[in-house]
């Protein structure tokens, strides 16, 4: 894979990572929204909503970690071929359980 399509990848990768942030922060404002709904069919909507955003959330992870192992596979590979990398790795997530790893081959 070129470098360029490495670094799709790792857009698409940061991306996920910052949309899955932010349906992170609107599950946690519908649920503030659900806790203070009086109305039963205001709750039954705030409910269904959670559940659609919890299934993108779902998606957005997946996706996310079918870049990460295609990234993987691709460092893995450069590597067989004895092209040297250069890793910058930091925490991302909201949850701090993984990294971010920009990679830049080099000679």
């Amino acid at each position: 894979m070129e470098s360029i399509e490495v670094g799709q990848l790792e857009r698409e990768t940061h991306e996920l990572i910052g949309a899955l942030d932010a349906v992170s922060t609107l599950r946690e404002e519908l649920e503030l929204r659900l806790e203070e709904a009086r109305d039963d069919c205001v709750r039954e909507v705030l409910d269904n909503i959670i559940a659609l955003v919890d299934a993108q959330g779902i998606e957005y992870r997946h996706r996310r970690d079918e870049c990460r192992a295609r990234l993987q596979r691709e460092r893995e590979r450069g590597q067989e071929k004895g092209v040297r990398t250069l890793y910058s790795v930091y925490p991302c997530d909201s949850d701090q359980s993984y990294t971010r790893v920009s990679v830049l081959p080099f000679l």
